[in-house]
This record gives structure tokens, sequence and C-alpha cells, in this order.
């Protein structure tokens, strides 16, 4: 009798081998996503901590907005009073944001996850949103001066968030999740 395997047994461990590079190749991408989600909810403290030092630096002072509020145009929500632009990286922050202190350059301290880095005017009266948009989906970390992050268990539609009215030196700053959702701190 020949030494050898079968064709069945062949069969098998090639079925046993693709099984298990499914369950990799399937199970890789949540992890990636739950990675990023780490990484966003680290750089929010980073950008917490730097408008502490910028506030310690600056005598308590408030962030300035560095976008302005436009009116909603579209007129598709009654109760959504306000809107953002998309705010490039913060001016005021960068130094505070950047190991080498070129604010041109903020995110050198924050991870390859988070991309801009803008301050939002939330002191304006009404109800004011936070809208998700594709450059938030992309990593953006939001800043909304005079507003508060929803309270636990806020039931929010899947890219709109009520951001609650705050006093002028409070700020919520927010962050998208690549597994969904949204990461909220105040500072």
């Amino acid at each position: 009798m020949k030494k050898g395997f079968t064709i069945i047994e062949i069969v098998l461990a090639l079925a046993v081998a693709g099984l298990i590079f499914l369950m990799v190749f399937l199970a890789l991408p949540a992890l990636q996503r739950a990675q990023r989600d780490k990484a966003r909810r680290q750089d929010v403290s980073v950008v917490a901590g730097a408008i502490q030092q910028w506030r310690a630096n600056n005598r308590g002072r408030n962030l300035q907005p560095e976008t302005d509020l436009y009116q909603n145009t579209q007129g598709n929500d009654p109760n959504d009073t306000t809107q953002w632009q998309t705010a490039g990286n913060s001016k005021q922050l960068g130094p505070y944001l950047d190991a080498n202190g070129d604010s041109n350059n903020p995110n050198q301290v924050l991870s390859s996850n988070s991309t801009l880095v803008g301050v939002y005017d939330g002191v304006a009266t009404g109800a004011v949103y936070y809208q998700v948009g594709s450059v938030d989906k992309a990593g953006h970390i939001s800043i909304f001066v005079g507003r508060k992050c929803p309270p636990d268990g806020y039931d929010h539609a899947a890219d709109k968030v009520l951001m609650p009215k705050g006093a002028p030196n409070n700020y919520a700053i927010i962050t998208v999740l690549a597994t969904g959702g949204y990461f909220c701190q105040d500072v």
C-alpha cells in the first residue's frame, strides 16, 4: 500500500484552511474600526487638554469660533435654526496640538484617524444640532463653544445630534465613531 493523502483528506484540509481564512477576513475590518474609535476617543481627550492649556495661557479667556453660523437654507427641519460651514484646523489650538509648534499642521500629536479640529459657534440662541457630514465621518473633531454633550441615552437621528446649551465657557468636543454613533466630551 502506498503512503500519502487521499483526495478527501486534502479537500478537508483546504476547507478547514478556507474557513480559518474567512473568519480572519471577516473579523479584521471590525477590529480596525474598533482601533480607529479608540484612537479618536484619545484624540478628543488630547484636544480637551489643549483647550485647558490654551485657557490657562490666555488668562481664562474662551476660545473664539473660527467659522460662521449660517441659516438653514434647506428648510427641511423647522427646529434646526443653525448649521455650520466646515472649519479648517483651529489656529488658536494649533500650537497646543503640534509637537513642533507649527500651527499650520496641528495634527502631529493626534492620531492619523483624526483629520481636522474645528471650533464652532455654539453660543447662538435656539436649537443647535451637530450635523454629521462626510468630513465628520473621516475623523473631523468639532468643538462647540457654549454647548454641552447630549446626556447619556439621548435618542438622536443617525446623522443629527442636538447639543444642549451651556455656559459661554463650556465646550463640547465631538467626533463620529467608525463603528457608528459619536463620542462627546465636555470641557
